[in-house]
């Protein structure tokens, strides 16, 4: 029997919240060290835009480009820790895309956070 795709990412949020609240302490380093990134960037994007004297780059504002970042490496750092290209191939042939399932746990972790 075929859930409906809703259904899925429920599940899949709802099992990788599980599992995120097994482990609070690795959640909780996860969340410092993308916060360090993250620091980091905005300090070096600051200049960046400050010694252009302009607004936007790339047609981003700063706070655009920092959204952008704090998914982008969220997405990297939610990925498998080793056999990621293995890992993403299994996932690209099974019915559920990569790209949704890496989303949910996402979401599932940014849940958890707030």
């Amino acid at each position: 029997m075929s859930l409906p795709a809703t259904q899925k990412y429920y599940w899949i949020a709802l099992t990788s919240a599980k599992s995120n609240l097994a482990y609070l302490g690795e959640v909780g380093s996860r969340v410092v060290f993308l916060g360090v990134i993250l620091y980091i960037f905005l300090r070096l994007w600051q200049v960046t835009y400050s010694e252009t004297h302009s607004t936007s780059l790339g047609g981003l504002t700063l706070p655009q480009m920092l959204w952008y970042l704090a998914l982008t490496e969220s997405i990297i750092l939610s990925g498998p820790r080793s056999g990621r290209l293995l890992s993403m191939l299994m996932f690209a042939l099974a019915p559920l895309p990569f790209t949704s399932f890496a989303l949910s746990r996402i979401l599932s972790i940014v849940c958890l956070i707030h």
